[in-house]
């Protein structure tokens, strides 16, 4: 009687120890998150020329020019520059998932429901749901920590109500600032089908703001390099960027 005392009493201090490792897990998993919205979404506004590098699996390439503008953490608008063929489509990400495009062979815009926010960007392998402005946090449950002395590893899946392409994202962020550097997208069979790395990151006004992009599509082969340059931040943008009339001018 006693042997089986102490056999259970063992069990149910080994039960709560377990469940006190997966909180802290748990509490740890999602401050990382925050802090990682927090470098991310630091500067006030930003705007930069993005040039594009679209690769496919043969080696041809595809070049883009495309203007971006971001006010705080969640609005968000793109427009092709070049090539002349492309030039003035646009994208524009809002509070509350709102997406709209702008076509101007059609001369009409759009808004994107959420179910088709996988669809690529000008050819390129960023979806709409890639581009758009948004917190993690608000978006993805980091279901586990790993920390590896250098980065740490953040399994996301989606929140209740969140409709996203991928059923998991693997997250490295940087140690030393919070900074996420690479990231894995899964789909619901468990299948890696893409990866996108931030191979340069620069310092402006005391933010770490990402240079270089590297979108991977592990089921087409193909491949998008995107560079920021002309980085500016904190230079007061107007509201009045952000809206379906600039949008389809």
């Amino acid at each position: 009687m006693k042997k089986y005392i102490k056999i259970t009493s063992i069990f149910f201090v080994l039960l709560a120890a377990t469940q006190t490792i997966a909180a802290e897990e748990s509490l740890n998993a999602n401050g990382v998150l925050k802090k990682v919205d927090e470098v991310l979404m630091a500067p006030k506004d930003l705007s930069a020329l993005m040039k594009i590098n679209i690769i496919n699996k043969n080696g041809d390439v595809k070049n883009r020019e495309v203007q971006m503008y971001q006010k705080g953490d969640n609005k968000r608008l793109v427009k092709v520059l070049a090539p002349a063929d492309q030039k003035g489509i646009g994208f524009l990400s809002l509070p509350d998932d709102v997406i709209y495009v702008y076509l101007p062979a059609y001369k009409k815009t759009r808004r994107i429901a959420a179910h088709v926010k996988n669809q690529k960007f000008v050819g390129t392998d960023f979806t709409y749901e890639d581009l758009e402005a948004k917190k993690y946090s608000e978006k993805w449950q980091p279901e586990g920590l790993k920390n590896d002395g250098v980065f740490y590893l953040l399994e996301l899946s989606p929140k209740p109500g969140h409709i996203s392409e991928y059923a998991r994202v693997n997250l490295y962020v940087r140690k030393d600032d919070y900074f996420p550097v690479k990231s894995e997208f899964f789909n619901k069979k468990g299948e890696m089908i893409k990866k996108m790395e931030i191979l340069k990151t620069e310092i402006i006004k005391g933010y770490i703001i990402p240079k270089n992009y590297l979108m991977q599509d592990i089921r087409s082969g193909n491949r998008t390099e995107m560079v920021m340059e002309e980085i500016k931040v904190d230079t007061g943008l107007k509201d009045d960027i952000f809206t379906e009339r600039n949008l389809a001018q």
